[in-house]
């Protein structure tokens, strides 16, 4: 396997809230991205693909611009082309090539304003949302996202647990919804919210469709966090413990069989019919720097450990643990 051989290239999988610019008001940014991965051995076949996408955005300070208190809108689209190696040739539940997905088709990313309130030290966002940029979402080192410094779609972005298990939305589909996050000092936040829950928001076709037609109920996350930061002002770790609960009504977990098997296969004639109004589940994460710093352009080492928990009677993944290693730097001058 080469999945990870321009992991590094990738940078972030989701996009991370913008700071307040103080000289450019308005912020207009991109990119591409590629990954390559091969498969030698295992699977059902042999291969290799590349899969694609480009991202275009704009960020709006309207408090920079009329010298106010305003908050900033973000829009940003995105489309991806190519191939996928795990459909192709191994047949796993987690994507090797972390942009490879969401039905190949271009779409509305995000379409949203936030608004911070300094007094009370909160922050809230409204509109299209990603809620893999504000929950269970990967801490920041040296610049970058943590778990995107794998190419692994079962790491990068977020623990597979969530997405699978309940209405989560994860970049680049974006749902319909509204954050509020506290955070009294640098080291503790809190932050809940609402989004809505569409089973069809990632299918080809539906890039651009913001309509609530096909809401089946509403997820809302809870999120705790504390954060320790090292003298030279980096990360030093991070611990976050948070929930959810998602109001749809949803089929048992036998129902996923029907992912696994071909459509004539006798066993989906006996998969119990029964539906849950309900689910829900929770995780921890937690990450260290052991080594350096967690500054841009410095050399560290850090460790992360995962967990999320699913309702057995409704999750496809009723538990998921994935945990790592990162050396930034290992080879001085890079």
């Amino acid at each position: 396997m080469i999945a990870a051989l321009l992991a590094a290239a990738t940078l972030a999988a989701t996009p991370q809230p913008a700071a307040r610019p103080t000289a450019r008001p308005v912020r207009i940014f991109g990119r591409y991205v590629g990954e390559f991965a091969a498969n030698t051995s295992g699977g059902f076949q042999r291969g290799s693909a590349y899969a694609s996408e480009v991202q275009l955005g704009v960020n709006v300070d309207f408090g920079a611009l009329a010298h106010t208190d305003a908050g900033t809108l973000q829009a940003i689209v995105t489309e991806r082309w190519g191939s996928g190696l795990s459909t192709n040739a191994i047949g796993n539940l987690g994507s090797v090539q972390e942009i490879y997905g969401d039905a190949l088709t271009p779409r509305l990313t995000e379409l949203a304003y936030a608004q911070s309130f300094a007094n009370a030290k909160a922050n809230v966002s409204v509109g299209r949302l990603v809620m893999q940029n504000d929950f269970a979402a990967s801490s920041t080192y040296w610049g970058a996202n943590l778990w995107c410094f794998y190419q692994n779609n079962a790491i990068c972005g977020t623990p597979l647990g969530a997405p699978n298990n309940s209405g989560y939305g994860y970049y680049p589909s974006s749902q319909w919804g509204a954050r509020i996050r506290f955070a009294p000092n640098a080291g503790f936040y809190a932050e809940t919210g609402a989004y809505a829950v569409d089973p069809r928001y990632a299918a080809r076709g539906q890039g651009f469709d913001l309509g609530l037609g096909g809401t089946t109920g509403i997820d809302v996350p809870l999120e705790i966090g504390t954060l320790r930061f090292a003298a030279d002002g980096g990360l030093r770790q991070s611990l976050r413990v948070g929930g959810y609960f998602d109001a749809s009504d949803v089929p048992g977990y036998p129902s996923y069989l029907a992912r696994f098997v071909a459509p004539g296969n006798p066993a989906l004639a006996v998969i119990s019919p029964q539906r849950y109004r309900g689910r829900a589940g929770g995780w921890v994460l937690y990450d260290r720097l052991i080594a350096g710093s967690a500054l841009p352009h410095r050399r560290g080492t850090v460790v992360w450990a995962n967990y999320e928990y699913g309702d057995p009677q409704t999750a496809l993944m009723s538990n998921f643990i994935d945990a790592g290693v990162v050396m930034h730097g290992t080879f001085r001058g890079r």
